[in-house]
């Protein structure tokens, strides 16, 4: 290797070395804080190493030895800055804004794919919105190494379309019978006198429930033994009121 000898290479090259170390740092920093999307975080590096190790190092060897390709150095620098920033983005989109409905397909896939890629969540969030909704609200708590506390994700909305929630139990009906993994009770049933909400509902899902004041629903939940299965995850649908609320 090639040693400065005057003291603007040396200087150079010491500058080259901090912004190296530097950026590695900034590289572990962003990986780590896009731990909270495992699942996409883990997906990153296929696409960034070769941008990070070899097309821009390329892209940079003319511009120092001839002073050419500049048109092309920075925009390859552009990328591999946003592909660094790109798990610190993905964290911040993830658990923040729940009541932006604008970013639901983002977050919804930033959740699916990235907090849980479980079959009940490609079921049962929604892809897209009503025409006419109101009180929206999709609230994801992301894993954590400072927490114990269960990834889930819980959306609410209210809407007067009917024909989406007809569309969206169609959805949720469509799978083979030998591969369907939710079950469709209603509540109350006709024999029972008054309302019993099922085991596997969260409690802060029932207190929501009962907020609304919902005197008959469809719900939707995991069948079969729930100790193998995700306790957690189901659907309800209260069609007086519009409401449609996802936990999972």
């Amino acid at each position: 290797m090639k040693q400065p000898h005057t003291d603007a290479e040396r200087l150079q090259t010491k500058r080259r070395h901090l912004l190296n170390a530097a950026g590695i740092g900034c590289v572990i920093l962003s990986v780590l804080s896009g731990l909270c999307v495992p699942g996409l975080t883990a997906l990153i590096p296929i696409v960034s190493l070769p941008v990070w190790l070899l097309i821009l190092p390329l892209c940079a060897v003319p511009v120092r030895k001839t002073g050419k390709g500049k048109l092309l150095l920075y925009p390859v620098r552009g990328i591999s800055i946003g592909l660094l920033c790109l798990p610190c983005i993905m964290t911040v989109l993830c658990v923040s804004f729940p009541q932006s409905s604008a970013l639901h397909r983002v977050r919804r896939t930033l959740y699916r794919e990235g907090v849980t890629c479980s079959a009940c969540s490609r079921i049962l969030m929604p892809e897209q919105l009503p025409d006419s909704y109101s009180d929206y609200s999709f609230r994801i708590h992301a894993p954590s190494v400072l927490s114990d506390t269960k990834p889930d994700g819980q959306l609410r909305l209210y809407t007067t379309d009917t024909e989406w929630l007809d569309r969206y139990e169609a959805s949720v009906n469509a799978m083979l019978p030998d591969e369907k993994l939710l079950v469709r009770i209603e509540y109350p049933a006709a024999d029972q006198s008054d309302r019993a909400f099922p085991d596997a509902m969260p409690d802060a899902v029932a207190e929501a429930v009962k907020e609304t004041g919902a005197q008959h629903f469809v719900y939707y939940a995991t069948q079969g033994d729930y100790s193998h299965r995700q306790p957690y995850t189901g659907a309800l649908i209260d069609r007086d009121t519009g409401l449609l609320l996802v936990w999972i």
